[in-house]
């Protein structure tokens, strides 16, 4: 009913995930997230509440959103009824190959007609010109400030590929411009070892460590992954890896440069697995 009562504004339906740990079924929550997916014009859920329900992580629900319901960015959704005015797109946007990196660069845009420019930039990836689509979000790469004006993107290891870049900008209502398109072919074949059999993180090394230390992830197949980094309290330090990685022997490096001694967690979530191990940072 509420679904069809919207006079052209959004519908976020609340959901009691402090209620979590009383509810029979571990599925009742997901369940909720699919019935709202399956229902016409809900744009999202509001979740009450974050500290009780979400980073607690009950019964593992926090894990289910990060590898399955929320496994991609979403950009939000643009208010036409405040504003429908998308602001110019970056101009000058180019592409050059580093290493295993495709360094992107870009001009901000001059204000629209209403006076807005790019609130933030959005950069997206994909493998030929046939696929470009905005409203895929596993192509999306980065959401950047608008004080930033290129975007470092890891391609990782693979044979000869074209990619189409897009980068799009977006105002303060979440109006978002006509796109900025660039192409790079990347040629060659790095040396790879073998392929691992299974998911597996190594434990860190150097541990304890002072001032940095190297974690390595082991994929054998390919898989969006996050590597990140905890304090004790559960705060972010430092996020090493956010994105689609390609089966293999994945190798990063974390300092504990401008950080205190004390305990840390780093994470990893690879498709539905994930890992926390400890590492101690000792000065």
């Amino acid at each position: 009913w509420w679904a069809s009562q919207m006079n052209g504004r959004h519908l976020y339906p609340g959901q009691a995930a402090y209620r979590i740990n009383t509810w029979t079924s571990i599925s009742e929550a997901p369940n909720q997230i699919r019935l709202n997916r399956s229902t016409l014009n809900p744009s999202g859920s509001v979740w009450f509440r974050a500290k009780v329900g979400l980073l607690d992580n009950p019964k593992g629900f926090n894990d289910s959103l990060k590898t399955n319901f929320y496994r991609y960015p979403a950009l939000l959704p643009a208010m036409p009824w405040k504003d429908s005015l998308p602001p110019l797109p970056p101009t000058d946007l180019a592409a050059s190959r580093a290493a295993i990196y495709v360094d992107l660069t870009w001009k901000k845009p001059v204000k629209a007609s209403d006076g807005d420019t790019a609130r933030y930039y959005v950069i997206y990836r994909f493998t030929s010109p046939d696929t470009v689509n905005l409203n895929d979000p596993r192509a999306i790469r980065a959401v950047t400030s608008s004080d930033s004006t290129g975007f470092r993107d890891g391609f990782g290891i693979l044979s000869t590929t074209k990619f189409t870049y897009v980068v799009t900008a977006v105002d303060k209502l979440h109006n978002e411009s006509p796109a900025a398109t660039t192409t790079i072919t990347i040629t060659g074949v790095e040396s790879i070892a073998a392929v691992p059999t299974e998911f597996s993180v190594d434990q860190n090394y150097p541990n304890p460590f002072n001032p940095s230390t190297t974690i390595r992830i082991h994929l054998a197949a390919g898989v969006r992954t996050s590597l990140k980094v905890y304090d004790l309290l559960g705060r972010e330090v430092a996020t090493l890896v956010e994105g689609d990685l390609r089966a293999g022997t994945h190798t990063y490096e974390f300092s504990g440069t401008g950080l205190s001694s004390g305990v840390y967690l780093y994470r990893v979530v690879a498709g539905e697995n994930v890992v926390s191990r400890r590492m101690i940072l000792q000065k």
